[in-house]
């Protein structure tokens, strides 16, 4: 939600580094042709929080 207090874990993160994450990911969202909006689907938050805990692998 807009306007919404971030989560502790995220709070601990600089503002360049979130916004250096919003800016891949609004290129990989551009680049394969995914619509923004498809970021507020259910399944969405799974998927980054499923990545974040895998890392790079």
């Amino acid at each position: 939600h807009a306007g919404a207090q971030p989560e502790i874990h995220i709070a601990m993160y600089s503002k360049d580094i979130i916004a250096a994450a919003n800016d891949t990911i609004e290129r990989w969202f551009y680049d394969t042709s995914i619509p923004f909006n498809a970021a507020n689907s259910i399944h969405f938050q799974p998927i980054a929080y499923v990545i974040a805990f895998v890392g790079r692998g």
